[in-house]
């Protein structure tokens, strides 16, 4: 078998084509050799699900079969050459489709065809600015075999009655529905499963329940569209079943959440949101089935107590009043903090992974003592702590410190700085130093400079006996195990250039061993650092 312009052709058949003249030509027609034809419509459906639809619609003149099918095709695209515009400014312009009957009358005639077909998914997307909108049928409100509805840059105006009998996702962003219209909308998906609700206006108050297998919930109005503020007031969930849902509000906007009676949440995520203290206390007490929770820019929380033995991943980012964290979690396997420092107490006993992006606003001369409070927290964290701090010498803690104080961390675990800014003097052996005073016998660390596009990746090979037995070190007399220049054996070091790709890094490998691998640290990254500026 050949393939001749789409078509599958029997060798036999085709005649040699320095034999071929007029006559030949005109005997040997492409319905003698029509394959296409004899395929049921659902697997031509499948051919064409790999073809772009301008090819779909080209193609159609290989086969009456082709031809007839490629019209009952679910999904219908459209781009500037299809209107015989001049750039693609033009076919986004509003001013230019959303005033023109044509365009308007056009778009109608495709929905109305779509529909016809029995759609299964129908997604339209229309660029709109300020108050223009696209008055989207009724007729789509009252298709059954809908089951995939995604809108932007509509305005719905509902029929008495919603149809949407086999509807389960339905997507709106930038879509303007009333209070009513929301209702009757979702009280006419019986089916619904996964919702979401993006930079949508024109409904104040948000209320769903009764939908048995609703389990997917969005609703974000944060996503830098100013001019999309919905003055959202009220959500109020009472879907038993949900297991996700996200709520992304407009900073400093008060809106009321009440979704205590989604008992089997396992998935929780609040941002920009008025949230407080007791409400969040007493919502999450409410969830026994909760298993993540993020929290991202909630201004008004200062001092929370997160209690829930379910709870495995745990993230807080940017919520700039918070000046203490209480979590009795233990079960928690992950967290993520991003802030300035604060006040933590956790008794979660099985973290195997913990990000930590520390800034503080101002300098204060207790910041690294509150530092090594915090990272004793996470002393049974198994596997991974990266570091994070915005003034690379934050992360070194000074030595007057390290001398009266233990090392905050145990054991075993494996470190990961990115550094963004290198001072002048900047030491890659400090950071080690200080690293290694935090966490004694880490098993891998690894140092990212971001300045300079390359990682560090050290491999530690410690000395059997690591507890400080001599009498010679004056360093280690004081110290529950022997610092790293006196029980190291040999450390690996590994040198990336992170601007390469895939097996284009150039990656050097050092081994180090001896008095004066402390030097030798510095002098290697130093070269690494000069060869990739």
């Amino acid at each position: 078998m050949v393939r001749r312009g789409g078509l599958l052709l029997a060798e036999e058949q085709i005649p040699d084509p320095a034999l071929l003249n007029l006559d030949t030509m005109k005997k040997f027609r492409i319905e003698d050799v029509d394959r296409i034809s004899e395929l049921p419509e659902a697997i031509l459906h499948h051919i064409f699900s790999f073809l772009p639809f301008k090819q779909v619609v080209q193609t159609s003149v290989l086969s009456k079969q082709w031809e007839r099918t490629w019209r009952t095709y679910p999904v219908f695209e459209f781009d500037a050459s299809v209107f015989n515009l001049d750039s693609r400014d033009r076919f986004l312009d509003n001013k230019q489709f959303l005033r023109n009957p044509e365009f308007v009358s056009f778009i109608d005639r495709c929905i109305s065809c779509a529909i016809g077909s029995d759609v299964k998914e129908l997604k339209l997307k229309l660029f709109t600015y300020g108050y223009e909108w696209y008055n989207l049928p009724k007729m789509v409100f009252c298709a059954k075999s809908i089951d995939l509805l995604e809108l932007e840059g509509c305005k719905l105006k509902l029929p008495s009655k919603v149809k949407l009998s086999c509807l389960r996702k339905l997507f709106l962003s930038r879509v303007y529905a009333d209070d009513q219209v929301i209702e009757t909308l979702v009280g006419g998906c019986p089916l619904i499963e996964e919702m979401s609700l993006s930079d949508c206006r024109g409904f104040k108050s948000l209320e769903l329940f009764g939908l048995d297998r609703l389990n997917d919930i969005k609703i974000l109005y944060n996503t830098g569209v100013q001019l999309y503020n919905s003055g959202l007031q009220r959500v109020v969930i009472k879907v038993l079943n949900v297991h996700s849902l996200a709520f992304v509000g407009r900073l400093f906007d008060a809106c009321e959440i009440n979704v205590a009676y989604c008992k089997n949440l396992k998935s929780l995520s609040l941002s920009s949101s008025s949230i407080k203290d007791e409400w969040l206390c007493n919502l999450i007490s409410k969830l026994p089935h909760l298993e993540c929770l993020y929290l991202g820019s909630c201004h008004k929380l200062e001092s929370i107590k997160i209690s829930s033995p379910s709870l495995k991943e745990l993230r807080i980012y940017g919520c700039e009043k918070l000046a203490e964290v209480n979590i009795d979690t233990p079960n928690l396997s992950f967290f993520n903090y991003s802030g300035d420092m604060i006040s933590l107490s956790s008794n979660a006993l099985a973290l195997s992974k913990v990000d930590l992006f520390l800034f503080r606003k101002n300098f204060y001369t207790l910041w690294h003592a509150k530092y090594i409070e915090l990272l004793v927290q996470f002393r049974y964290c198994s596997e991974i702590l990266n570091i994070q701090v915005v003034k690379d010498e934050d992360v070194i803690v000074p030595i007057e410190l390290r001398q009266t104080l233990p090392s905050p961390l145990s054991s075993g675990i494996h470190l990961n700085l990115p550094i963004f800014t290198i001072p002048v003097h900047f030491s890659i052996a400090k950071v080690v130093d200080s690293l290694l005073w935090i966490a004694p016998h880490v098993k891998t660390m690894s140092i990212l400079k971001y300045c300079h596009s390359s990682r560090s990746s050290f491999e530690f090979q410690y000395k059997k006996q690591i507890v400080y037995e001599g009498a010679s070190a004056s360093c280690c007399k004081s110290l529950p195990v022997s610092c790293w220049r006196h029980c190291i054996q040999e450390i690996m070091v590994e040198i990336m250039d992170e601007s390469k790709q895939g097996r284009n890094k150039i990656i050097k490998r050092y081994y180090l061993e001896g008095s004066d691998m402390y030097e030798k640290i510095d002098d290697l990254c130093r070269f690494s650092d000069t060869k990739s500026a």
